[in-house]
């Protein structure tokens, strides 16, 4: 789905961020690859970056791909919040 503004497909959303080793907890709605550009955007929170999928993982195991359904960890560029999305670019 095409988010209001044309930011790409929506394919993730926020549950949690953990400050101190800058760790998102995302819950997946689409698919996600390392190595894919993204945008995190919210709402209502300022928050708006682009960054690169350097890693993800499930239950601390490292993966490729995050898939819908799927709640994974991974490091972010800058401070998220709860319920920014994330869009495939």
């Amino acid at each position: 789905m095409e988010d209001k503004e044309g930011f790409g497909k929506e394919v993730g959303t926020i549950i949690n961020y953990f400050d101190k080793v800058q760790v998102a907890v995302v819950q997946m709605t689409g698919t996600l690859k390392k190595g894919d550009r993204v945008r995190i955007k919210g709402e209502n929170t300022g928050t708006d970056f682009e960054m690169t999928i350097d890693g993800m993982q499930i239950e601390h195991q490292d993966i490729e791909e995050a898939k819908n359904g799927d709640d994974i960890g991974m490091k972010v560029d800058k401070k998220v919040k709860r319920n920014d999305k994330i869009y495939l670019i």
